[in-house]
């Protein structure tokens, strides 16, 4: 698996660019989830903060004690961090109600997150 691009890193935290195709946590079938290889990665364990899902990439929150953790998926449950969602689609897309994106590849390329005043939605390179 290829190094997974750490995008901020302080005490608590580290941001990182979760690539497309990558579950976060493990189950069954999924042999190298996010949470378990990122930690390798890093040399010691990892908490996640939040999820997005495996053929989604964008920046991820993940802690560096449980603590951390908590204080963090407190900050984000209690709306004190703005989420943003950008996607770009190849094809038309169509208002259909039983198929609302027919020949329409769609990529969610990044989540940004900001922070109070601390704006990370320029650091995807």
């Amino acid at each position: 698996m290829k190094q997974i691009p750490i995008i901020y890193e302080n005490e608590e935290i580290l941001i990182i660019n979760k690539p497309a195709g990558i579950a976060v946590q493990g189950g069954k079938d999924i042999a190298h989830p996010l949470d378990k290889e990122l930690a390798i990665q890093v040399g010691y364990p990892i908490f996640l903060v939040h999820r997005l899902d495996r053929d989604t990439a964008g920046l991820m929150i993940v802690a560096k004690s449980p603590l951390y953790a908590a204080q963090w998926t407190k900050i984000i449950g209690g709306r004190l961090v703005q989420k943003e969602y950008t996607a770009i689609t190849i094809g038309s897309l169509k208002n259909n109600s039983s198929n609302p994106l027919p020949n329409a590849l769609l990529l969610l390329l990044v989540v940004s997150i900001i922070f109070s005043s601390i704006s990370l939605n320029h650091f995807l390179s």
